[in-house]
């Protein structure tokens, strides 16, 4: 191995991306056919997040190599960092047909499963990839997660603490560690985990999300909404439309028979009122629980430029609800009370915005649909003979859950 090839390799396993990538292209200046060398430079790219970079370059490397079983898990990944998953899931089968039994290959299958949130797959991957190699650490977590996953919560601490005696300064193994102490409502454990991941990957977003759940999980109120985030996780796509729709037809037959029995109506508003004040609660919960967090000397640290943006346009309406309230209860105006009932149920909106990845076609489509609503609002706030405006506002609240979980589904999909 040439000396550029050594340090661009050492580099990279460093983390030092910019370098790596010097050296790399010092090699392939020497040597431009040096397949195994442009897969490492393809790897820097994909860490640089710059994925069509990485692509081309892959490619390239497997048409001079396309025997070259690393080359194809260097390609799973890249598609994955890329978010082409059915690509990352052929590239992983073709890999397969050259080696049958290579570990690391299964473990990019059981990762292309959990993200398609097939549990059991997952857990089957791992489990082949350590009948062929017991003491891969990846295949070790890739096995814990899923099991995270399938509430069999025992046996992925157990399967995390060997991963850990194995490689005590793995961040994936700490990481998991953690989730699996917020499962349990350890939330002191578990931030002690995700600090000590962040110590060795300072940069590891998986525990980044870890810190800041851990220690808003510490509040009571927020707790109840994790509970059911971490529950609704571990769902299927069609379980998750089940439960939406379900808990729907639920509420519409209570109001049904709140309305059709007036004697017994009171029985029923404590359910309506805690299905609505549920329901609102999981939209705005994790960036109202940002909003707070930024005061909290360690999990503000822990906090991306995307939350912190969704904590202050939260925070802003909030803030425009309450003044618009105080507003109304001092003039008597009845525009005030309008203009804040708009504020408080923009919030649903800008939770979901947020909710979706940054750049994705699922937030596109909702800041469209929810530009939409807050116009729809205000036209009728300012012009309110346009009653029109008011059914399209309301209307478009109701239905912005539904929406939202179909562009979550479709993206799904699409992978």
């Amino acid at each position: 191995m040439s000396i550029h090839m050594e340090r661009g390799k050492i580099l990279l396993q460093q983390g030092r991306i910019d370098m790596a990538k010097k050296e790399l292209r010092l090699e392939l200046s020497q040597n431009p056919n040096n397949a195994y060398g442009m897969g490492l430079l393809a790897l820097c790219h994909s860490r640089s997040k710059e994925n069509n970079e990485a692509v081309q370059l892959i490619e390239t490397a497997i048409g001079l190599e396309p025997n070259n079983t690393y080359l194809f898990y260097l390609q799973a990944h890249i598609y994955l960092q890329a978010n082409r998953i059915k690509d990352a899931k052929a590239a992983a089968d073709n890999g397969l047909l050259l080696s049958p039994n290579e570990p690391s290959l299964f473990q990019v299958k059981g990762t292309i499963a959990l993200i398609q949130d097939n549990w059991e797959e997952a857990l089957k991957y791992a489990e082949k990839g350590l009948e062929l190699d017991a003491e891969n650490v990846d295949l070790v977590n890739l096995r814990a997660r899923a099991l995270i996953q399938l509430n069999r919560r025992k046996e992925a601490s157990s399967t995390l603490d060997y991963a850990l005696h194995k490689s005590p300064e793995d961040p994936l193994a700490h990481t998991n560690k953690g989730w699996v102490a917020i499962e349990n409502d350890n939330y002191d454990e578990a931030v002690t985990h995700f600090r000590e991941a962040l110590r060795l990957s300072p940069t590891f977003n998986f525990a980044q999300t870890g810190l800041k759940e851990a220690i808003k999980g510490k509040n009571i109120f927020y707790r109840q909404i994790l509970k059911f985030f971490l529950w609704t996780n571990k769902m299927t796509n069609q379980g998750r439309w089940q439960l939406l729709i379900g808990a729907f037809i639920i509420y519409q037959i209570i109001v049904y028979l709140a309305e059709t029995y007036p004697s017994i109506a009171p029985l029923f508003y404590p359910f309506i009122l805690a299905y609505v004040i549920f329901a609102f609660s999981t939209w705005i919960a994790r960036p109202v629980s940002n909003l707070f967090l930024r005061m909290h000397p360690l999990g503000k640290l822990a906090l991306t430029d995307d939350e912190k943006l969704a904590s202050n346009f939260i925070g802003g309406f909030m803030l425009g609800a309450i003044l618009s309230f105080i507003s109304y209860f001092v003039t008597g105006y009845e525009f005030w009370i309008f203009f804040g009932a708009w504020f408080f149920l923009m919030l649903i909106p800008l939770g979901g915005i947020f909710g979706m990845k940054k750049d994705s076609k699922a937030r596109k489509y909702l800041m469209l649909y929810g530009i939409g609503l807050g116009v729809s609002g205000l036209l009728f706030l300012f012009l309110p003979q346009f009653e029109f405006f008011a059914y399209v506002f309301l209307l478009g609240i109701f239905f912005f859950g539904f929406a939202a979980n179909y562009l979550v589904m479709k993206a799904a999909k699409e992978m």
